[in-house]
C-alpha cells in the first residue's frame, strides 16, 4: 500500500472514529444515569461515574488515534504528535482501569464481561508494548503496536455495526430458537457483534502492519541500489 493510499485510509477510519464516538458518548455526556445503554448496580453507586468516564476516555482515543498516524502531522508537527499520544495513552491506562472495576460490579452476562475483560486486557497490553517501545526507541515496532492497540480501541463502535448484521442473520430464529423474544436475540446479536468485530480489526490491524511492512522493504531496497 502506497504512503497516499495508506493516508487516504486513516481519514476515512478518522471519519468513521468520529461519528461512532459521537453516538457511543452522547447518551453519557449528559451525566443522566436513566440514558445508561447498560444496566446499573444499583448496590454500586460508583458504577456509573466509573462508566461515564470509561466511555469518553475512549471516545477521545478513538478520536485522537487517526491522526496519530499520519505522516505530515508526525514530520511537521512532533510536538504535537508526542502530546496526542501521551493524551492518548493516559485515556487507554484510565479506560482500562475503569473497565476492570465495571466488569467486576456489572450485572451483564458472563459471556459478556468476559468478553469486556478479553477486550481490557488486550487494550492495556498493546499500549504497553507501544509506549515500551517508543522509549527505547525502536520507532517501528511502537508504530505496530499502536496501529494492533488503535484496531482494539475501535471494536466498540465496530460491534456496533456487526450487531446490526448478527440482528439480520438472525431474525430468522426469533420464533424458534429465542421464542419470540427480540430482546434476547438482540442480547445474543450484540454478543455475536463483539466477537466478530474483534477478529476482523485484529485482522485489519496484521493487514495494514503487513502492508507497510512490505513498502519499507521496497523503500529500502531502492535505497540499497541507489546506493551501490
Amino acid at each position: 500500500m502506497s504512503v497516499k493510499k495508506a493516508g487516504a485510509w486513516w481519514w476515512i477510519i478518522a471519519i468513521f472514529a468520529f461519528i461512532a464516538a459521537s453516538f457511543l458518548a452522547e447518551p453519557y455526556a449528559l451525566f443522566n444515569p436513566a440514558l445508561s445503554r447498560l444496566e446499573l448496580n444499583p448496590a454500586f453507586p460508583l458504577h456509573y461515574p466509573l462508566l461515564v468516564a470509561h466511555v469518553l476516555l475512549a471516545a477521545v482515543a478513538q478520536i485522537i488515534g487517526p491522526f496519530q498516524f499520519l505522516n505530515g502531522l508526525r514530520a511537521r508537527r512532533p510536538q504535537l504528535h508526542r502530546l496526542l499520544g501521551r493524551i492518548y495513552l493516559l485515556c487507554i491506562l484510565l479506560g482500562s482501569i475503569s473497565a476492570v472495576a465495571i466488569i467486576i460490579v456489572s450485572l451483564s452476562s458472563f459471556e459478556r464481561r468476559a468478553g469486556f475483560a478479553v477486550l481490557a486486557i488486550l487494550w492495556l497490553l498493546s499500549a504497553g508494548q507501544a509506549y515500551r517501545a517508543i522509549r527505547q526507541r525502536r520507532i517501528q515496532d511502537h508504530r505496530t503496536w499502536m496501529i494492533r492497540n488503535y484496531a482494539i480501541t475501535l471494536v466498540a463502535a465496530m460491534a456496533r455495526v456487526m450487531s446490526v448484521f448478527s440482528v439480520l442473520l438472525l431474525l430468522p430464529q426469533r420464533n424458534t430458537t429465542f421464542a419470540g423474544h427480540f430482546d434476547l436475540l438482540l442480547a445474543q446479536a450484540m454478543e455475536t457483534g463483539f466477537w466478530i468485530a474483534l477478529v476482523l480489526n485484529i485482522l485489519f490491524a496484521e493487514w495494514l502492519i503487513l502492508s507497510r511492512r512490505k513498502r519499507l522493504d521496497r523503500q529500502q531496497a531502492t535505497e540499497a541500489r541507489e546506493v551501490a
